[in-house]
Parts: C-alpha cells; structure tokens; sequence
C-alpha cells in the first residue's frame, strides 16, 4: 500500500493537492464554497462564495502574493479613478489571501472601440492620473519593503539592438536606415529612472464594469516591482498594438495626463 504524504509548506501547490493543502493551512474556508478558475495566472485562484476571490501561491511566489495584498490595500486608500482588489484576509507567509470580488470583466477590444470620445477623454485622463501617482508617489517604508528592484539597464538593451540591426544589415538585404534612426532617437531622449511599477499593464488587467459611472479597476500587482516605468507604458501599448488599435493617440492622451 502506497504511504501517503502529508502536504506541507514548502509542497509544490497543483490542482490534484490544493485542497489537501487548504484542509491543513486554511481550515476556515469551506471546500464546498470554491469554485476553481482556470488559467488563473501563477496563483490557484478559486471563486469563493458569491463575493470574494481566493488565490493560493505556490512557494516560489508566495512573496508576490503578500506584495499584491499590501498594494491594494494601500492603493484603495487613495484618492484615485481606479479601484483596486481589497484583501480580506492574508496568510502572514503569502499561503493565501481573500480578495473581494469585483463586479467586471478585462478591458477588450470592443468595448474600448464603444468609447464615446467623452469616455476615451476620461478613460485616458484616469490612466494618466493613475500612472503618474504610482511611478512619483513616496510609498512607505512597509509597502516598498515587498517590491523588488529590477536594476535593468536600458543602455545596454539599446546597444544589443545596435549589434542585432549590424548583423541583419551585414547579412541579409532588408533595409535597417529606419531602424537605426529610431535606436539613435531612443539612445539620444533615454532618461533611465526607477519607480514602482505595476509590471503588467495590460488589457488583461484593467476591468470595466457594467455602470458606466462606475471607476474602472486595476488588479494583479504580482509582477509590480521598481525598474523603469517606461515599461508599464510599453506594455500596454504592445497591447493595443497587437489588438489592431493605434496605440499613438491613445498613449498620447495618458502622457498629457
């Protein structure tokens, strides 16, 4: 007969055994009450009752769990266009935490092309704002103590791509003069800077609700770390690329806010 194994902290957290695993670290919580979200990102994210959210993190992401907690709570207590996921309860080490639910669905393309351009001017106006405070706000010692730094040095990857255009140039026929005069621009208006980033501001992760003159909501600040906030711009503007939008107004709007 096959012994079995109790789960403990540091087991690999999978669909077959997080029951088991909530069972010894999370007894309060009703098994029957769950209903498992699939492809749920690097949690093990359940529906939990009719207005709350529970997610579970493996070991390796744990801290990013206890970070995504402190961020929204923090950020709810802001005067800010956006709502934030509230966290009901966190386990002290990350096993788990409960969220309350938010009433909406991910930002899509069809709902961004239904905009009023009076809807686009405050969507955009709120990004803006939302933006500016997270990349120049002075967050306290207890928040930024959870966020990592990323020391990624921009000049460097300028330069890989100098080296990557020099070979395609050298070896193939495909014309590169465009492409090296926007690394020369890239290079010349490069300002390296450090903030807290959300790190995947994507569509994904902006939500609308069903009330129009309800505040939009931003979640999963698992990947938030400080490094160049230019990043939390390009990603969403890949995005809007990649969904058939032309990113240039868009992004032009949030930099005037």
């Amino acid at each position: 007969m096959r012994r079995c194994t109790r789960v403990r902290s540091s087991t690999p957290i999978k669909e077959h055994n997080v029951h088991a695993f909530l069972r010894r670290f999370a007894k309060h919580i009703r098994q029957e009450d769950l209903e498992w979200i699939p492809k749920s990102g690097s949690s093990l994210t359940f529906f939990y009752g009719q207005d709350h959210i529970l997610k579970v993190n493996k070991p390796k992401s744990r801290p990013d769990l206890l970070k995504e907690a402190k961020l929204a709570s923090y950020l709810n207590e802001q005067e800010l266009p956006f709502k934030f996921a509230e966290p009901v309860e966190i386990h002290p080490q990350g096993y788990f935490a409960v969220f309350k639910r938010l009433d909406a669905l991910p930002l899509t393309t069809q709902r961004l092309n239904a905009f009023s351009p009076d809807q686009m001017n405050g969507f955009t106006r709120s990004l803006g704002t939302f933006l500016s405070f997270l990349h120049a706000h002075t967050f306290p010692s207890d928040i930024l103590s959870h966020i990592p730094t990323n020391f990624r040095d921009l000049v460097l990857d300028l330069r890989r791509v100098d080296r990557a255009i020099a070979y395609i140039q050298e070896h193939t026929e495909i014309r590169t003069v465009d492409w090296e005069a926007r690394v020369e621009y890239l290079t010349d208006s490069l300002d390296q800077r450090y903030a807290v980033t959300h790190g995947d501001f994507t569509f994904g992760n902006i939500l609308i609700g069903p009330d129009e003159n309800e505040r939009p909501s931003i979640i999963d600040f698992a990947e938030s770390e400080i490094c160049d906030p230019s990043l939390d711009f390009a990603y969403f503007a890949e995005d809007l690329e990649d969904e058939g939008i032309r990113h240039e107004p868009i992004m032009d709007a949030i930099f005037e806010n």
